[in-house]
């Protein structure tokens, strides 16, 4: 894997009384502060129909906020915990393993 992708450490898909949930963990490929890699992230996350969760050190947040994302802070090379919920949870992840892998206009802006 080259160093414009992160690290997929594990996936696990249950079924729960809304649907599928989903869970990943992922390496922040992160160097700067910046809003841009967040704000990629929660406007991705607002086409799907579920529950979007990220956790980073027993601190979890709202997966489509901008500002709850900023407030966990992870830094490169931490681990968070990404977490989809819902009708569309499959579909999500797979447009957060794609978000992962594409290749980034500016690698310093990358959040995973």
């Amino acid at each position: 894997m080259n160093t414009r992708s992160a690290t997929l450490n594990s996936s696990l898909t249950t079924r729960s009384p809304i649907g599928t949930k989903i869970e990943k963990e992922v390496t922040v490929k992160k160097r700067q502060r910046y809003i841009w890699p967040e704000a990629q992230f929660v406007r991705l996350m607002h086409g799907f129909r579920c529950e979007v969760r990220v956790a980073y050190q027993n601190r979890e947040v709202d997966g489509r906020s901008v500002l709850e994302l900023m407030t966990l802070e992870a830094p490169e090379g931490s681990t968070v915990q990404i977490r989809a919920e819902g009708a569309d949870a499959a579909e999500a992840m797979r447009a957060v393993d794609r978000l992962i892998k594409s290749p980034a206009a500016n690698e310093e802006c990358r959040f995973f």
